[in-house]
């Protein structure tokens, strides 16, 4: 629900000073100045509306009592007597959500009618809902007995997460058939955490999470556990932390406390970045939980008004596969306010289709309102009847048709009835008594139970009243002290007569089920008591919100305000506070907050609101802050896709005043991101960045035309520097700091991608070695890892210098071991994809990409981190020999994290690589040479970009030449020639890419005689033995095994015998199980066809077919051994 805005109100023009909570305030005198605040407006406050209690008629009741009824469903007693708190005394909660049991404790204590037998109504069991609570426990006795199934395929099937949806109308009872849960078998064993969203916060981000973490994080402290989780949790998030202790602020506690800001000059990757941080930051949270209480039960109530970054983060949390421990996630909505447009239902529909990728179960479980027999049972428990009636089954009748069956409704209806004497206990009887058709004169139908609750606030002290209705604005839970500050400052000047301690008129309100107890404060016993609270006067009055958030604003401590500054604020801004800077400068503060965490829609909306605050001199009175709400806005606008708003924002500050270079700088990054990265308008963004970096004194070319001239000079200049260099030269170098030269690298940075997706490698590596030399002169900068890896790469692709890329690449690693996670990823992949495979063992490849991966996981780059889980379970594996079906069995689970992740590219190359492992297999019935089949067809694919077409091109390749189709290969290679080393310079497939090249022609070199064949066959030969020579490990048995076609060629026939029995060593030292295979294959032809020894040439292709059946391309291997018979 979202409070409306109402008309404006002028603010105090003094914040009074800080108080202790027990101490009187004393506000201005003009506080209320311009519009009456409800708070001064007695009658507004305690009276209410006659529109709302309108008199229909009049009728006595059984006890003779004058009793009026409403129009409005109401049931209100006109000569009700005002309780004080010394008449009351403390009794036990009551579960409003149809729970009953303890007929010893009173329901209705401090009736003005005295003493009577209360109704069975406590908290020990609840009614009518056995099959509900069945299925809840059922997902959870599934979930606990995975741990007795020792079968390994049994193992496969187990499910470790279970998800439980619980949905129906507000006051069915969903919170509490989740508590009997908790009660009856999480508490033996693990632990159950409440997380809550609410009605009057479902801006503010992460709100449910965060409650339930800081509620788990609490228990941890209770139990000295800190010790352990604070190293944990420091270890693997250490950058994350600052944002970890402002989502959950019992976190300073364990990992210390000490301030931090969101940063402020974040780009636009790293604001992009920065969701997909959090998320992995709760999923490691949520694993630290798991792993210290088992089972972890996390409940997330009223979903319904979840922030869609929360709705994210639960996903995250279901679908992590990494988490090996057992959780349970239930979360409850109300089905009414949830419809195919919500973001709610959208999230279900997505999860459902998520479940059996991610081995998940979700189990819907629909409450329904009361029936007859329903209603009836629950009468017969609360008057302990164990009877049925045509009485007590009339009454339940009436009950349905006054309450819609609503149990929360019906309970308050029996309770109302009891207070009212129309349902007694005749203790001379000994049994309870009512007259149906007097409740039937004295009561109306009526769906919403606000109403009835409206009846029993009119019931209460006024001061009771007036608390009520502060706290209804604080929120579904709050601090004992927060009310105390509120009483403190408005206490006095409200109340008539003596003002009564809050702890008293908390007892009241306590005794009379409006609130219950928690740690550390109170929260309201139902969604509905606060809303009928909110709205007791009529509307939402935006003066009290006004005043209480103004006294927050002023009285809290400073940490304090900053857990809170999401509801201060909109408790402000829903105030409709007269325009003031300070307003807005507190809006500010809110959207900075807003944006270190990722919440970009709620940092967009309370920029906007700040400058809605200023006055009409904003540009001249207040610049400087006027220019920062503006250049949040164009950020989190272009963020969330709006880039005409941004735009708009961009152009009003243009216009309004001369501003340096420096001031305007952050709208000109906004500006290169927005054009290169979100519009992909590479060219514009080339233009546009060299223009700023010319305002900025710095001029990176001379011009476009002579960027082919200026490369190399410009190359051959920074390689030499940096080959004069020792090796450790980066090792303790301090970090840029100047903001200009900073903004230099960014757009500079900007420029290079750019320039290399637009497709002006020469420009972009002009771009590399400016950054480089920048991080010789002024130090290291958060590109200075990826440029010097990427200057490594260019000296192995451009001057083929082994010895110097070994060197250049051995500093990027040092470079980046001190910057730390920031952009590691990229650098891990980047290096170990493209650089090191040319100078060490690919082997040596996949623990860095397993460690790209993780990085990238944890600081939300996934980009790379895609391409890492790729490399490290599929590419990589594949190139090394390993056995098929262990690299099919990871396919679905790359697939699933790169679409989950969003990374597309990424999830489709890996369906084409699955698709090329499965066309390699028998028992599959997919397309055999041709890439197609269930998880890619080249017919549907309409994806143009590089890297695709290169991966498709690769695949078909691999396809024909294990399939034996040398002689389509070989006319592949002819026409296509090097297009993969074009397409995806110094990635390591192009070794085997060109030696498979290589094979087919000599094949067909050696069938045919066609110079063609030979020529192109040679021109490969040699460039595998350069690679060779240089020193690279990764193809000497392709260079033996090229050297021996050649030699067959030749009709050297011995030294050609010699090299193939080498080049099969060489393959078997390495395990390659796919070119023992080939090579054996190639190595029978040539016996069968050169020396015509045909006992040899079958041992061999047997042998081929067997390495063939044993890497699992049982296709190949079959058709092997059919050529036997």
């Amino acid at each position: 629900m979202q409070i409306p805005m109402m008309k404006e109100y002028t603010p105090p023009p003094k914040p009074p000073p800080p108080v202790q909570v027990d101490q009187e305030i004393s506000i201005p005198s003009d506080h209320h100045a311009g519009a009456p605040s409800v708070f001064g407006d007695e009658d507004a406050l305690l009276s209410v509306t006659s529109e709302a209690y309108e008199v229909s008629t009049k009728h006595t009741d059984r006890s003779g009592s004058n009793r009026t009824r409403y129009s409005q469903g109401s049931y209100y007693t006109m000569d009700s007597k005002e309780l004080k708190a010394s008449e009351l005394r403390p009794k036990s909660k009551e579960d409003p959500a149809m729970i009953l049991g303890d007929p010893n404790k009173d329901s209705h204590s401090g009736s003005r009618y005295g003493q009577d037998k209360p109704l069975n109504i406590a908290s020990n069991r609840l009614v009518a809902r056995d099959k509900e609570i069945a299925t809840l426990k059922a997902c959870f006795q599934r979930l606990m007995s995975n741990d007795d199934d020792d079968e390994e395929e049994a193992k496969q099937q187990i499910k470790n997460k279970e998800l439980v949806l619980i949905s129906g109308q507000s006051g069915v009872g969903k919170t509490s058939v989740v508590q009997t849960l908790e009660d009856d078998d999480i508490a033996k064993s693990g632990i159950c955490i409440t997380g809550k969203f609410t009605m009057t916060s479902s801006n503010r981000p992460y709100l449910g999470i965060s409650d339930a973490l800081n509620k788990a994080f609490q228990t941890v402290i209770g139990q000295s556990k800190n010790e352990s989780v604070s190293k944990a949790i420091q270890d693997e998030l250490n950058q994350e932390v600052p944002l970890l202790r402002a989502l959950v602020p019992c976190l300073r506690e364990i990992l210390g406390n000490t301030e931090s800001k969101a940063p402020a000059d974040l780009d636009y990757e790293e604001l992009e970045n920065g969701l997909e941080r959090l998320k992995y930051a709760f999923r490691f949270l949520i694993r630290v939980l798991c792993q210290e209480f088992t089972p972890f039960l996390l409940v997330l109530d009223d979903l319904q008004w979840a922030d869609i970054q929360s709705l994210q983060v639960l996903d995250s949390l279901i679908s992590d596969i990494n988490n090996e421990n057992k959780l349970m996630i239930v979360g409850t909505y109300r089905s009414d306010e949830v419809d195919e447009n919500s973001l709610l239902y959208n999230k279900i529909m997505a999860l459902h289709e998520k479940e059996e990728d991610f081995q998940f179960r979700i189990t819907t479980i629909k409450l329904n309102p009361f029936s007859v027999d329903d209603i009836d049972r629950l009468i017969q428990t609360a008057i302990s009847s164990t009877e049925e009636s045509s009485q007590i089954k009339d009454l339940s009748e009436l009950c349905l048709k006054r309450t819609h069956g609503n149990p929360f409704f019906v309970i308050e209806f029996l309770k109302m009835l009891h207070t009212e004497r129309l349902l007694v206990y005749d203790s001379s009887k000994e049994q309870w008594d009512w007259t149906l058709s007097t409740i039937e004169d004295s009561t109306m139908s009526t769906a919403n139970v606000v109403v009835l609750l409206h009846e029993r606030m009119a019931k209460m002290p006024k001061q009771v009243q007036i608390i009520l209705q502060y706290a209804a604005y604080l929120g579904s839970s709050f601090r004992e002290a927060t009310l105390e500050l509120i009483w403190s400052t408005y206490g006095t000047m409200r109340a008539l007569g003596n003002k009564e301690p809050l702890s008293n008129l908390l007892a009241i309100i306590i005794r009379e089920s409006f609130f219950e107890k928690i740690r550390g404060g109170y929260r309201w016993v139902h969604d509905k008591v606060q809303e009928a609270a909110l709205y007791f006067t009529g509307d939402v009055r935006p003066t009290v919100q006004l005043d209480i958030g103004t006294t927050l604003y002023y009285c809290l401590k400073a940490e304090q305000l900053e857990d809170d500054i999401f509801n201060v604020v909109d408790l402000i801004n829903n105030g409709n506070a007269k325009k003031r800077p300070e307003f807005a400068n507190v809006n500010l503060r809110a959207a900075e907050k807003a944006r270190g965490i990722s919440a970009f829609q709620a940092a967009a909306k309370y920029a906007s609101h700040g400058m809605e605050l200023l006055t009409d001199t904003r540009w001249s009175d207040n610049r400087s802050l006027t220019l920062k709400l503006y250049t949040m806005a164009v950020e989190m606008e272009m963020i969330l896709g709006h880039t005409d708003v941004a735009e708009k924002y961009r152009e009003e500050i243009l216009k309004n005043g001369n501003y340096t270079v420096t001031e305007t700088l952050p709208l000109k990054l906004s500006k290169a991101q927005s054009l290169a990265v979100v519009a992909l308008h590479f060219d514009e963004a080339v233009g546009y960045c060299l223009s700023v970096l010319k305002e900025l004194d710095c001029r990176l070319i001379v011009a476009r035309a002579l960027v082919p001239v200026q490369m190399p000079i410009k190359l051959l200049s920074t390689m030499s520097k940096v080959k004069k260099l020792d090796v450790d030269f980066f090792k303790g170098m301090g970090t840029m700091s100047d903001p200009k030269l900073r903004a230099i690298a960014s757009i500079t940075n900007y420029v290079k991608y750019a320039a290399f997706v637009g497709g002006d490698l020469f420009l972009s590596l002009i771009c590399i070695c400016k950054l480089t030399e920048m991080t010789l002169k002024h130090g290291l900068n958060e590109f200075s890892g990826i440029t010097v890896a990427s200057l490594g790469m260019t000296a192995l692709l451009v001057q083929q210098d082994c010895e110097l890329a070994d060197k250049i690449m051995q500093m990027a690693l040092s470079i980046q071991e001190q910057l730390g996670k920031t952009r590691a990823t990229e650098v891990l992949y980047t290096s170990y994809a493209f650089g090191w495979p040319w100078l060490k063992p690919l082997r040596d490849s996949l623990d860095p990409m397993r460690r790209a991966y993780t990085v990238g996981v944890q600081t939300g780059e996934m980009v790379h981190a895609m391409w890492g889980l790729m490399a490290n379970v599929i590419m990589i594996p594949y190139a090394l020999g390993t056995p098929i079906e262990t690299i099919v069995a990871e396919c679905a689970g790359v697939v699933a994290q790169a679409d989950e992740a969003k990374q597309m590219g990424q999830a489709l190359d890996a369906k084409v690589f699955w698709q090329m492992l499965l066309n390699l297999n028998l028992s599959t019935k997919d397309g055999g040479a041709k890439l197609e089949g269930k998880m890619y067809s080249k017919a549907n694919d309409n994806n143009d970009f590089t890297i695709h077409l290169s991966t498709v091109h690769l695949c078909e390749g691999e396809l024909l030449i294990f399939h034996g189709e040398y002689e389509a290969a070989a006319e592949r290679a002819i026409s296509k020639g090097d297009l993969f080393a074009k397409q995806s310079p110094l990635m390591f497939f192009n070794m085997s890419e060109t030696f498979n090249r290589g094979v087919a022609l000599y094949v067909m070199a050696q069938k045919t005689n066609k110079r063609v064949y030979k020529k192109e066959a040679k021109s490969i030969r040699k460039q595998v033995d350069k690679w060779a020579k240089s020193g690279n490990p990764n193809v000497g048995h392709f260079s033996l095994l090229l050297q021996a076609e050649q030699e067959a060629l030749e009709k050297k026939h011995d030294a050609a015998d010699e090299s193939y029995r080498k080049a099969i060593t060489a393959a078997t030292k390495g395990n390659y199980l796919q070119y023992m295979a080939l090579f054996h294959e190639r190595y029978s032809d040539f016996l069968l066809n050169v020396q015509s020894s045909k006992e040899d040439s079958a041992h061999h292709l047997n042998e081929a077919a067997r390495y063939f059946e044993e890497w699992g391309a049982t296709t190949r291997a079959q058709s092997l051994r059919d050529s036997l018979k």
